[in-house]
């Protein structure tokens, strides 16, 4: 694996948009960065021009023997990237008087006002002189030159000049502006969104314009320089202070010029947060990403609903955009900055990030505060209703973090979010694109990460996770290793950081880092950071796995629990008999765990019956197997490879007013599918009760 870059901000998470085969990076705190998919590193995006300002460049070309017509003709150079096209603003224009025919040469160097000069920028090979016909004022492109050379000539005719069109628009390739989300749609780059940044602690002295910080991570390509200002105005807010200050520019990471002098005492070790009121969107021009025109955006969407921008996708010949409660879409036909129409969808629905919005065949989903909804081009429906009662448990103080992804091969939309208690999001929340139905699924790690990437045999799915592994989702019955590589018996001599096993282990690649080791007797998962022929090294676990013990890998828990099942009046009770199950059996000896919640029950039953542990066909009693640590309990044990495919499990003999059954699967490699469930094998009078 390659390193594409070791510099970039970890603070701000970076969006990613792919257009023409090249990815771009933006994360609103640091200039957008540009990958060409076989380079061994990233570049920052567009191609700064040469200098603007008067006097800069004063040329004085020698001369010689040519076909330069006499006049005055008017002269500038700019800066080319060959390998995509994409060129930078010209530098200032300046009139040279040719007395007759003439060939003009420009010399080329570093510095000097004479001189054009040499682009530091790794990404231009060339150098591009242009100039306007004798008393004309439109310019046409001379020649182009590797930057590498000591001069360029210009040796053309009028005639020759006037039909040597400018490929691209004279001016309007400004660098991107610095904004933390990026799309790309309908030949253009659309940059929107701020970041709000505080890292570290900041201090301050009176009647004085400096700040200096500790650990804060400031960036001059954000908060621009003194002799360069950003793309937007920054504002600082101070603990304990109600005033707003304004950022005049940044000198390092811990350094920053407020416009004014600081008013307040002096002090230090403050907290403090850096934003914008910025609610703009920048559009580059149309063929080239890495080209804005400079002082030029569209405002973002007002009224009901609007506020900061969280979210934009672009959707058929339309620009949708998101705020946390609400939408918008922009239209227009020539050009978004010449006619645009900003046209309101909802004042009620939203976005929490960019990646949690997702377009599948001519649908919107996109999740909010109050659930996920879809639009298809008309008003956003909700479509989480079943799923609602789970907004409770979901920590939107790291929303941040969440994003979806569509999984084609299910159909199906996957949104990974973080419960209460979770650093990344370990659950997530999937629907059925086509029948609407919903499930909810489970990581032993954070996935920090989900992407539907093409490939040759088809787009995949990728899940990157919070320990900096990638893995391809949904492959196979295991979390990243093969179904035959999951169970493993402990050999002699482990400790809590190295397990030595009883059989060869893969160790091309990664070999199996990045995957969860489940120790079965201790009941606890710690991640596998790396593997020899014959042992693991994990996270410790609290104490050594002693030799004969299990290790489970890449187990993947899976649950199906019903609904509360009841006579048709509740104030009926009723005593079930048994559930059966019908499932195809696996080609493994496996288990799967069968518990029973009574009348809305938190807890599942453990009062089974003592008197008799009689092991039906297929199943084992509670109590009669030590399948975890302690006594298994809690529920009954089905063996998947039952070859029957069909189980009887008792339910108990005590009246209940309510039933609820969940199937568990908690043992990897159990390639398990159930068929039917029945209670009872009798009256159609069961039902749903919640």
């Amino acid at each position: 694996m390659t390193s594409l870059s070791t510099s970039l901000d970890s603070v701000h998470r970076y969006d990613v948009a792919e257009f023409r085969r090249h990815v771009y990076l933006a994360n609103g705190w640091s200039a957008m960065r540009r990958w060409d998919g076989y380079s061994s590193s990233l570049t920052t995006a567009g191609i700064a021009g040469p200098s603007q300002e008067p006097n800069s460049w004063t040329p004085a070309p020698t001369t010689g023997a040519g076909s330069t017509q006499a006049g005055v003709h008017r002269f500038r150079y700019r800066y080319l990237d060959s390998t995509t096209g994409y060129v930078s603003d010209p530098s200032e224009e300046r009139d040279v008087t040719v007395t007759s025919s003439l060939a003009l040469t420009f010399p080329i160097s570093t510095t000097g006002a004479a001189n054009i000069i040499r682009s530091t920028d790794s990404k231009v090979d060339r150098i591009v002189l242009e100039a306007t016909t004798a008393g004309g004022t439109v310019f046409y492109q001379v020649t182009t030159v590797d930057q590498t050379a000591s001069s360029v000539v210009c040796d053309l005719s009028d005639a020759a000049l006037a039909v040597s069109f400018l490929p691209y628009s004279g001016d309007g390739h400004n660098t991107p502006p610095v904004a933390r989300y990026v799309v790309a749609h309908r030949e253009r780059l659309w940059l929107f969104g701020q970041v709000v940044h505080s890292e570290g602690t900041i201090q301050v002295w009176n009647a004085n314009k400096t700040v200096t910080g500790t650990g804060t991570a400031w960036n001059t390509e954000a908060l621009g320089t003194s002799s360069s200002p950003g793309s937007v105005t920054w504002l600082l807010e101070i603990e304990g202070d109600d005033e707003v200050y304004e950022i005049d520019y940044g000198v390092s990471a811990v350094g920053l010029e407020l416009k004014s002098n600081y008013p307040g005492a002096n002090d230090s070790g403050l907290s403090y947060r850096i934003y914008s009121r910025a609610n703009v969107i920048w559009v580059s021009r149309p063929g080239y990403p890495e080209s804005f025109e400079p002082v030029k955006n569209l405002p973002g969407p007002s009224g009901q609903g609007a506020g900061d921008l969280t979210a934009g996708v672009g959707f058929g010949p339309v620009m949708v955009f998101f705020s946390l409660s609400g939408m918008h879409r922009i239209a227009w036909d020539q050009d978004p900055y010449v006619d645009p129409v900003v046209t309101p969808i909802s004042g009620t629905r939203g976005a929490l990030n960019q990646r949690v919005v997702v377009e599948v065949e001519g649908r919107l989903y996109a999740m909010d505060r109050t659930g996920v909804h879809v639009w298809r081009g008309v008003y956003p429906e909700h479509v989480s209703r079943a799923v609602d009662e789970l907004w409770s448990l979901i920590d939107f103080s790291k929303s941040d973090r969440f994003h979806c992804v569509w999984l084609p091969e299910v159909r199906a939309v996957r949104w990974y979010v973080c419960f209460y208690g979770e650093a990344y999001p370990r659950h997530y929340l999937q629907l059925d694109a086509d029948t609407g139905a919903w499930g909810t699924g489970e990581h032993e790690v954070g996935i920090s990460e989900s992407r539907l990437v093409p490939s040759a045999a088809g787009p995949v799915v990728y899940l990157g996770d919070e320990n900096g592994y990638v893995h391809q989702a949904d492959v196979g019955c295991c979390d990243g290793v093969p179904d035959g590589l999951s169970h493993w018996t402990v050999n002699v001599g482990a400790s809590t950081t190295v397990i030595p096993l009883n059989e060869a282990l893969p160790v091309s690649g990664e070999g199996l880092g990045g995957v969860m080791a489940y120790h079965v007797e201790s009941g606890e998962s710690r991640l596998v950071t790396s593997t020899t022929g014959t042992s693991l090294t994990v996270n410790a676990f609290s104490a050594a796995p002693a030799e004969g013990d299990r290790i489970w890998l890449g187990r993947i828990l899976g649950k199906l629990k019903t609904r509360a099942m009841g006579r048709a009046a509740l104030t009926q009770v009723f005593r079930p008999r048994w559930v059966w199950l019908a499932f195809e059996p696996t080609a493994d000896a496996r288990r799967a765990k069968v518990r029973y919640y009574a009348d809305y029950g938190a807890e599942p039953r453990t009062d089974f019956s003592t008197f008799s542990r009689r092991n039906l066909p297929g199943l084992v009693h509670p109590g009669n197997e030590d399948v975890v640590a302690g006594t298994h309990t809690d529920g009954y044990l089905v063996e998947t490879d039952f070859e029957e495919g069909m189980v009887k499990v008792p339910c108990g003999g005590i009246f209940r007013r309510t039933l609820e059954v969940e199937v568990l699967i908690e043992e990897p490699g159990v390639d398990f599918e159930l068929a039917a469930f029945l209670l009872d094998d009798s009256e159609a009078v069961q039902r749903a009760a919640d």
